[in-house]
């Protein structure tokens, strides 16, 4: 069922900042579980890393990652009807869909696809991303000496600072509605809708709640002292 105010509305901002991995979750899942571990057997912070099935409707999964806080600490890998996993954390802005999904995305040699879809308003302001990154055509940027590997990343956003801004980077895609991109307003240059097709041109079903019932796997590790905690999602008590 196509349900666009669910994702966003009802459970953002978690479902407003979404990555998907074309990957199984379960290699995802590991990986971040992995990683995880060793970024803390480096601190002070040598705490256990849990790791859990987790399976139903879209709704429940999410209600795993509560509380939300200021310092991620809890993540969602989820299957879905297709070659995509869908990637989710609990951090109170949102997933970040920076750093560790671009981590991600280089050591599993995979594609990745980024979205934000942030309603425009009084107390927040509105942005729409989407981010194609090509983990499978790895490019050496450093030298053969001291190698650093990167993969191609098409970018496309609308996002409103002091103002509207528009941006573009790298190599267009197929499918992208270019002529979307020369309207007069900026905010109409990327809509929730055209990211939407956009993610249906690689398979992703992206408001449909059905295409995220695959089984799951929840990543969860102490929080560090100080951590500020919401208990539910803003618009979903």
């Amino acid at each position: 069922m196509r349900d666009v105010d669910f994702f966003r509305y009802k459970y953002a901002p978690t479902t407003t900042h979404m990555v998907f991995f074309d990957a199984s979750p379960i290699e995802v899942a590991d990986l971040i579980y992995s990683h995880r571990l060793d970024l803390l057997s480096r601190t002070d912070r040598k705490g256990e890393v849990q790791i859990e099935n987790v399976d139903g409707p879209l709704e429940s999964k999410l209600r795993k990652l509560l509380p939300l806080t200021n310092a991620e600490n809890r993540m969602l890998v989820s299957g879905t009807k297709s070659n995509w996993a869908l990637y989710l954390s609990n951090g109170i802005p949102g997933t970040d869909t920076g750093s560790l999904p671009r981590y991600l995305t280089r050591t599993l040699k995979v594609r990745s696809i980024a979205i934000v879809m942030v309603v425009d308003g009084p107390d927040s302001l509105g942005s729409m991303q989407f981010s194609y990154r090509n983990g499978t055509a790895l490019v050496n940027l450093g030298t053969p000496e001291a190698p650093y590997y990167d993969f191609p990343t098409r970018s496309v956003a609308a996002h409103r600072e002091s103002k509207w801004e528009f941006r573009e980077h790298g190599e267009p895609l197929p499918f992208e509605e270019f002529g979307s991109y020369r309207e007069r307003r900026i905010k109409d240059r990327l809509t929730p809708e055209m990211i939407e097709r956009y993610c249906g041109y690689l398979g992703i079903s992206l408001f449909d709640l059905s295409f995220y019932d695959g089984v799951g796997r929840l990543i969860d590790f102490a929080a560090p002292q100080g951590t500020v905690e919401v208990s539910s999602f803003p618009n979903s008590p």
